[in-house]
Order: structure tokens, then sequence, then C-alpha cells
């Protein structure tokens, strides 16, 4: 596979356990993108304790009593940080990290710090991103936690509804049994769920599936849609495994921020700059097939059609048959700017109801 081929490789050896990972490098490259790509991978392989260094040194701190010397001073002095918890520099970054190794599996989230914090509320933070995505039996805090989104549970549903955590994921569910026959349904609920607006989700395809006669009354099940003024060059994407707002810079480049597990978009959107966004960086379509599926919107997916790589988005229902597919070019581009058009192409030829990005067009 690497014959004749340039490649990376890490290769190093540690309590009788060999650490190695390969990755060959495209025809034409920038050796900075490919080692920030290296890095991650070699980061999701292992863990970050085993990550190097891309920092150009004249962009260290010079003032040795710096804020990232203090932040790691503290996790040892001043900080008591529960079992399983770090303070670590990242790209010259404070982070919080949660790792955790269980069933030869390894457990890891990563939470940037502000360069003003409170520890306490970025632990009960970090500790709200543990539960979501690994489950209440991993919490870090002493307190008694209720599983992540059962706060949002109204205190009554409509009959045969309740909400089921499942893979540590939450799901609305239907289930009935008449005259011997088991109706059953369910949809797994987005991050930042409202309920009353999954309500009216699930009672849509409840009567899709089964008929009007099994829908329920939604009269005590308001919800109206915010609107939320969202710049021209902003963009949210929220149907994909792991929510972010992206911003066009110019027709090459774009910076994101991951959304938090509970958000308001309006505030998100506004406080953009101050989230520090990060740079995103071009690649090539074989990198983004194996790193950032998360990104893909629900209904898109990337395929490989006459040795092209292509952004397909399909829609399946009984009344509804969408396809559009956009070839993606065979160097290095950027993802996000891609998705743009693609959902331009859906807004423009079903409606703006079918967006995969939430925009102002759309």
């Amino acid at each position: 596979m690497f014959r004749n081929k340039p490649h990376l490789v890490y290769d190093k050896r540690e309590n009788k356990t060999r650490i190695n990972m390969k990755m060959v490098l495209p025809e034409n490259y920038d050796l900075n993108e490919q080692l920030h790509i290296f890095n991650r991978k070699l980061i999701m392989k292992y863990d970050e304790s085993y990550a190097f260094d891309l920092s150009d040194p004249s962009d260290e701190p010079e003032d040795n009593n710096s804020d990232y010397k203090v932040s790691t001073i503290q996790k040892e002095q001043d900080l008591h940080l529960p079992n399983n918890v770090y303070i670590h520099l990242y790209n010259n970054k404070k982070t919080l990290v949660y790792q955790k190794s269980e069933d030869k599996a390894r457990l890891c989230i990563r939470q940037t710090l502000p360069d003003n914090y409170n520890i306490d509320a970025e632990i009960l933070k970090l500790n709200k991103s543990i539960i979501s995505k690994y489950g209440v039996s991993y919490a870090i805090m002493n307190e008694k936690i209720n599983k992540v989104h059962e706060e949002q549970k109204p205190k009554s549903l409509p009959q045969n509804i309740y909400i089921q955590i499942m893979n540590e994921k939450p799901y609305m569910v239907f289930n009935k049994k008449e005259n011997n026959k088991r109706m059953s349904l369910s949809i797994l609920l987005p991050h930042n769920y409202q309920i009353n607006k999954e309500l009216l989700r699930i009672h849509a395809k409840i009567v899709e599936k089964y008929g009007e006669q099994y829908g329920f009354d939604l009269s005590q099940y308001h919800y109206t849609e915010k609107i939320v003024a969202i710049p021209e060059n902003i963009y949210v994407n929220t149907r994909c495994e792991k929510p972010y707002i992206f911003m066009k810079c110019d027709d090459e480049t774009t910076t994101s921020v991951q959304l938090p597990n509970t958000y308001d978009l309006e505030t998100q959107i506004s406080n953009y700059h101050s989230n520090k966004p990060i740079k995103n960086i071009n690649m090539m379509s074989q990198q983004y097939k194996d790193e950032y599926k998360h990104i893909l919107p629900e209904n898109v997916s990337m395929i490989l059609k006459d040795g092209k790589h292509i952004l397909m988005y399909a829609l399946r229902k009984s009344s509804v048959k969408h396809y559009i597919s956009l070839t993606l070019p065979q160097t290095f581009y950027n993802l996000n700017l891609q998705l743009v058009c693609l959902n331009k192409r859906i807004v423009d030829k079903y409606g703006k109801e079918y967006a995969v990005l939430i925009h102002h067009d759309s």
C-alpha cells in the first residue's frame, strides 16, 4: 500500500507496547495541513497524550507566567479535578479533557477553555457532555444527576408516547397495541431538541404510517418556530452528528464553531467570534470520508461513482422522492463550501423546507 508513495509515519515503543500509525500523502500536498490531519488521526486512534506539538515556536507566549503555564500548574496545585479529568495544552489552547479506558475502548471528550473561566462551571459543562455522549453512568459529578434531556420532559406526554434512552441517545417512541396488532415508531431526538417540536414531528410520522385515527391531540403542545436573524455569510449545520456553525470567509475559506449540547441559536450566532472559531483545513474526498462523516447533514452522503466522489442528497418517503448529486473536486477543497452549493440546489429545486443547512435564504 505504501510502496513508492510518500507517507507520514509515527512509531513509538512504550511499556513493551508499540504505537504505530501510517498515512499515505496525496500526490500534491501541503505538509503543514497533512501534519494537522495526521495529528488528529493519531489522537482518534490512541489518545491526546500521543499528539505532537504543531505550533510555531515563535507563537509561544514569552511571559513565563502566562495563562497557559498557570493553567497547567493549577491542575497540580490548586484545582481539585475529578478522576479522569485534566487540563491540557492543545495547539496553544487550554483544554479540559475527560479520558478513560474501558473494555479496550477509549472514552475521550475535549473542551476548550476560554481565557477567563470558572473551573466549576466548566466541569459542570463537561459533565453534561459526558452524560450526553456516554450515559449517566460515566458522570464525573458526585451529585445526583438525571439523564440528559429528562429535564426537558413535560409533565405529561400523549398516551403511548414516551422518551427512551437507547445506545446513550434519546428517542421519542410511539408504541401501541390494538386488536393483537403492534404499532411502533421512534425518532432520534436531535441535539438541543424542543419537546413540543418533536411531538409535532412524531405525530406527522404516525399519521403518515398508520393513519389519522392514531394521531393525538396537538392543542396542548403548541410550538412556534423562533425566527432567528442569520447573517448572509453564516450557515448552521444542526442535522449532523456534531452540530456546528460555520462562516464563509471567501470563496475558498470557512471557519467553524461546534455547538454545545443545549444552546440558543441567536446567542451562539451573536457570540460567534468570541467563541474562537477555527479555520477549516481543506482536504481531499477520501480524507473527509475517513474522518469527517459526522459533518454530513441528514439525507446527505458521500459516494464513489465512476472513480469520482459525489455528494448525494436523497430523501425517500411515500409521497416524496428527492435526488440531487454534486461532483466533488479531485484536489483539495472545503467541504463546508460544497455543502453550501448542494443546499442551494436543494432549495432551488424542492423548496426551503427541505434545506439541509440553516441560512438566511432557507
